[in-house]
């Protein structure tokens, strides 16, 4: 089965209602609730997307028990949680001048031959 990874960026954008994603994501989407792919990620990714929420919230974009009712969507997905590498990710951070976070999720791609679906410019410039 086809794997991806999925950063906090596109995530968020799916599930906040103030948010777009392209047509690609929301194509990855389409066949990953049709367990057509497998989503790997980092276990930060749950911290990241909780991060986003209580952006979301503290900005007025979203109530708190709207960011709750997200947050527990999210959490029941059945995405494949692996832990990556600290080393290899500070080698990446340090090499393409991401951070920890973004560079995790390189890594995750790199280890699995895996496509890297992302909004943030920098890390798609580097997978482009």
């Amino acid at each position: 089965m086809k794997k991806v990874i999925i950063d906090a960026s596109v995530w968020l954008a799916h599930i906040l209602p103030d948010e777009d994603t392209s047509k690609k994501e929301e194509q990855v989407f389409e066949e990953f609730y049709n367990k057509q792919l497998t989503v790997l990620a980092p276990p930060l990714l749950k911290l990241e997307l909780a991060n986003g929420l209580s952006s979301a919230v503290k900005s007025q974009r979203l109530l708190w028990y709207g960011a709750d009712e997200l947050l527990d969507f999210f959490l029941q997905l059945h995405l494949e949680y692996i832990d990556v590498e600290l080393s290899k990710a500070l080698h990446l951070s340090t090499d393409y001048n991401l951070s920890v976070y973004d560079a995790m999720y390189l890594a995750l791609a790199q280890d699995f031959s895996a496509e890297l679906i992302t909004d943030d410019k920098k890390l798609r410039a580097l997978i482009s």
